[in-house]
């Protein structure tokens, strides 16, 4: 556990070094501008890195509230992905290879659900894909905590939760492509990525101390053993994610200016939605 507080740690002070080193190039750089006459000229990445990051401060607040629902359903994913297998060898009678081929079939589930659901956020949009990927992921690690039959398990791990994890980062990528514009959506999409190892990095600590909290509880009707507790740690992540959904996630699309406007999805059937794009590009 140690390790993981000083690996986050360092890649907390490793970033925010990254950040102070590019907000000094760039003061830097300006003043050697404009004591030029505008005419000094240099092609580096950390400058625009830093333009990117300045401009985001006028983005809309959508981009912010993704980087925290990123933040939240890493969490989840991660967490019940490290004692998944573990989950199905004591509480369900699974051997290794049978739990293995489970954890695998799950991660595949959410690959292929996710290649063909795109007419569905094309649909709904960003706020409404959020709302239902949301409910799905409650829905589906409360039934993996609470449920004791394998029906139960297998209809939660292979159907709800890789419909609701493919209604999670696609919907979210989708969203920062729309509040942000070509300044800052290379910067966005770093800190988005970011945001997800840092919730990675957490998520490991945070499993070792629950089942070191929880390691002599019983798994009965009257008891959670320490996996089932992780796996509803995740579902009070998707629970708060689905409120922040409701009450402050807009359907907007930010313009080149940096000005707001109501985005209104497509409507029509997944053939029509396809002829539509492939004609816009």
């Amino acid at each position: 556990m140690n390790q993981y507080l000083i690996v986050s740690g360092m890649l907390f002070l490793g970033f925010f070094a990254f950040l102070v080193v590019a907000y000094t190039f760039a003061l830097i750089y300006q003043y050697y501008n404009n004591s030029h006459g505008g005419t000094f000229k240099i092609n580096s990445k950390i400058y625009e890195f830093y333009l990117g990051f300045k401009t985001l401060s006028r983005a809309p607040r959508e981009l912010w509230i993704i980087y925290i629902l990123k933040f939240l359903e890493s969490y989840g994913y991660f967490s019940s992905s490290l004692i998944l297998t573990l989950f199905l060898s004591k509480e369900y009678g699974y051997d290794d290879a049978e739990a293995g081929l489970m954890y695998g079939i799950f991660g595949t589930a959410i690959s292929v659900v996710g290649l063909f659901i795109g007419f569905v956020i094309d649909n709904l949009g960003v706020q409404k894909s959020l709302l239902l990927g949301h409910v799905l992921l409650v829905i589906g690690r409360v039934a993996l905590t609470f449920g004791r039959s394998k029906t139960w398990l297998v209809i939660s791990l292979f159907v709800i939760l890789p419909f609701g994890e493919a209604l999670g980062i696609p919907v979210m990528m989708t969203g920062i492509r729309r509040y942000t514009n070509s300044t800052n959506r290379t910067t966005a999409f770093g800190l988005f990525y970011q945001v997800m190892n840092v919730a990675a990095l957490v998520s490991g600590p945070a499993v070792d101390s629950i089942r070191e909290a929880t390691k002599d509880q019983p798994d009965n009707e009257d008891h959670l053993s320490s996996y089932r507790i992780i796996i509803f740690t995740g579902a009070i992540a998707s629970m708060i994610g689905l409120v922040i959904v409701i009450i402050f996630v807009r359907e907007v699309e930010a313009s080149e200016d940096g000005t707001l406007a109501e985005f209104k999805p497509k409507t029509g059937s997944p053939w029509q939605i396809a002829k539509e794009i492939m004609a816009e590009s």
